[in-house]
């Protein structure tokens, strides 16, 4: 422990605590960049890395000035194996010897619109070679580091927005080298770059460390809800977009997976305690079948477009007001259900003082999926609920007891509305949402 304290006396800079090995998932500490001109030529410049027929000038980098050239070989050789492409962002680990901790790193060939008259040099296009002349190139290599074993691979959605983002700001710099030199320090693509990992990371943990008390509501809202975010604090309402985002069903639900099987049968815990549920008060949702099957009838070609608002949920009608400080969170209306709350302890368990980011996107990966199990699982009761009272009722009882029934009920919903051709799953879900609006989601035991 001595040791320990004369060591950390010593320590200077940041630099020095990750040559040491000491990181941080709650600030930028552990989270570096590089950008490079690259070029197809061989350069002479002792500035460069040189390998299979390109080389690597630095522009700008956060790297320590000692560690920056081993960073740079061992990136230049990772690039001579394999292909690279304008507009295509890569992870690989690295290991570097005066590192104790490996290297996530991200990189990204953005090529540039040369914007003076002088350049004539056509811009590059995904799958195209770079082509370079004299001092001049045409495609920047921009790399972000995180130091440790967890894989940036969780992020590469916001990672690929950032790259995107960023070409612009990159686009205004000259082609020239030397010009690229003296713009870079200063500008907005430096602090930008220099502020990655909070942004694009940490976000996560920012909002679980600040709206804590909102989470289960939070979640309630991003699964199956419209929402609009204001506020006086921007990092604040962009954190709290983002959140909302990565925990959105929207694009999951686009091309969900149907894994029913045949024995028409539901996988999970949720939906085997359903099985052992079932009772004989499914009479009482087969009459309210009975009921809505008689109503519909006569109407069935309209049946899809009636169906707009007179059963269904209330909270998919509105939308939700979210208020956000930098550090509370107002949400109106405000609702969630047992699948939310337990989601949100999993994230909570993470640690409030600094929750780690990488463990709160594995937690919501894992949760999406379940949700998608489940919802494939209420699919397959719903075919045989079609010809059989005693499935329905198993249909609701399922609902009940996974704790996310208004979610999945709504999902359901709204796919069998966009299918406007199956009008049996709309007419069992219409039974079932006039049955929930009578008697909610009762607390089933099995």
């Amino acid at each position: 422990h001595k040791r320990d304290l004369e060591t950390m006396s010593s320590v200077q800079t940041v630099d020095d605590l990750l040559h040491l090995g000491y990181t941080s998932a709650g600030n930028n500490s552990g989270s570096r960049f590089a950008v490079y001109s690259y070029t197809p030529n061989k350069s002479d410049d002792s500035a460069s890395d040189s390998l299979g027929g390109f080389s690597l000038n630095m522009v700008g980098c956060s790297v320590a000035l000692g560690n920056e050239p081993l960073f740079r070989s061992q990136l230049a050789l990772k690039l001579s194996r394999s292909p690279l492409y304008p507009g295509s962002g890569h992870i690989t680990a690295m290991q570097i010897e005066s590192f104790p901790s490996p290297l996530q790193c991200y990189y990204c060939l953005l090529a540039l619109t040369p914007t003076h008259n002088k350049d004539t040099s056509p811009p590059l296009s995904p799958g195209s070679k770079v082509v370079a002349t004299s001092n001049s190139f045409s495609a920047l290599l921009v790399c972000l580091i995180h130091v440790g074993k967890d894989s940036l691979e969780l992020f590469r959605t916001e990672l690929d927005s950032f790259m995107a983002d960023l070409k612009p700001l990159l686009e205004g710099s000259h082609t020239d080298q030397q010009r690229i030199h003296n713009r870079f320090p200063g500008s907005e693509a430096e602090a930008r770059l220099k502020n990655w990992f909070s942004s694009n990371v940490l976000y996560l943990s920012r909002v679980v460390q600040r709206y804590h008390s909102e989470l289960p509501t939070l979640l309630h809202v991003a699964m199956n809800s419209k929402f609009e975010v204001t506020g006086d604090n921007m990092e604040a309402i962009t954190d709290i977009r983002r959140f909302l985002a990565v925990c959105s069903l929207a694009t999951l639900m686009q091309n969900t997976p149907d894994t029913t099987r045949g024995d028409g049968t539901c996988g999970g815990t949720a939906s085997a305690n359903a099985s052992d549920a079932v009772s004989s008060s499914s009479n009482g949702l087969g009459h309210a079948a009975s009921q809505d099957q008689q109503q519909q009838q006569d109407t069935t070609g309209a049946m899809a477009g009636d169906y707009n608002s007179s059963n269904s949920s209330s909270y998919c009608q509105e939308t939700i007001k979210i208020h956000v400080t930098a550090s509370t969170c107002h949400i109106s209306p405000s609702k969630h259900n047992n699948f939310c709350s337990n989601w949100a302890q999993v994230l909570l368990s993470g640690g409030n003082a600094s929750p780690d980011p990488f463990f709160l996107r594995n937690a919501v990966e894992n949760y999406k999926l379940k949700i998608i199990q489940d919802i494939n699982a209420l699919k397959r009761l719903l075919r045989y609920a079609e010809t059989s009272y005693h499935t329905l009722y198993r249909c609701y009882v399922f609902l009940c007891v996974c704790g996310n029934g208004d979610v999945l009920l709504s999902c359901a919903m709204e796919e069998a509305r966009t299918n406007t051709s199956d009008f049996s799953s709309l007419s069992v879900l219409q039974a079932l949402q006039l049955y929930v609006n009578r008697n909610g989601f009762r607390e089933i035991t099995a």
